[in-house]
């Protein structure tokens, strides 16, 4: 399949928040967004200006402005990162990256993850639910996870990898920091079964590729079914190396 990211056409319906990120790094894509991208978060997110975080929004844009604050640098205020944190809790698309934002904020919320994950006690979880130790690994996972005895981290990489239909979803990319730390069986296990679903939104299919590609997988089979967004977020991603 040729995609070339420098020649292919790209208009606003291609534009996802990984791609925007991605763009921080890649000078000429944030060039060509430059032309297209207007809203202020947005164009926080890919560089193109400084864009402090909204605090009367919606979580959607408190969420992205943050990210894009700190992405460029800024340092959050703790307080205001723990109330973030609590008003996303439960919400599938958002939860996540807020605890991230918390723990860049509040070093004590990094301690307060490797407590929970040292618990060694595996809940029940609905499948397509995220549940909350899901969202302490994938947040602090890549600098908890590795002291962890073998035994007790295989059993939360099998709880850990039911949230990969959700990330997909998402478009949050939430297992890149700790795909070397999970055994690989398990994760390539859950990849395969999750290709095997029928729902993907826009940009998902994109995601799903992209760690096909990181285990050294043929994405090819899941890129016939892409979106254009799905593409741009995948050869993107390869590019810069994930």
């Amino acid at each position: 399949m040729i995609f070339n990211i420098q020649t292919e056409k790209l208009t606003s319906s291609d534009i996802t928040v990984p791609l925007l990120r991605y763009a921080r790094q890649n000078p000429i894509l944030q060039q060509r967004l430059d032309l297209i991208v207007a809203d202020p978060i947005e164009r926080g997110l890919c560089g193109l200006q400084v864009c402090e975080p909204v605090r009367e929004g919606n979580l959607e844009q408190r969420v992205l402005s943050a990210m894009a604050y700190v992405d460029a640098g800024g340092k959050l205020d703790k307080d205001w990162a723990r109330t973030l944190e609590q008003e996303a809790c439960g919400d599938p698309r958002w939860w996540v990256p807020a605890v991230k934002l918390h723990g860049v904020a509040n070093p004590q919320r990094e301690l307060e993850a490797r407590r929970k994950l040292s618990e060694q006690s595996i809940p029940f979880v609905f499948p397509g639910d995220l549940h909350a130790l899901q969202v302490e690994i994938f947040a602090f996972g890549s600098k908890t996870l590795h002291v962890l005895h073998v035994d007790w981290l295989r059993k939360l990489a099998e709880f850990t990898c039911q949230a990969l239909h959700r990330d997909c979803q998402a478009l949050g990319f939430w297992f890149l920091p700790i795909i070397d730390i999970l055994p690989e069986k398990i994760f390539v296990r859950q990849l395969k079964k999750t290709q095997r679903k029928s729902r993907f939104n826009i940009g998902s299919r994109g995601v799903l590729a992209v760690y096909y590609k990181k285990m050294i997988l043929d994405p090819t089979s899941i890129l016939q079914k892409a979106s254009r967004a799905d593409l741009w977020i995948y050869h993107v991603a390869i590019q810069q190396g994930m």
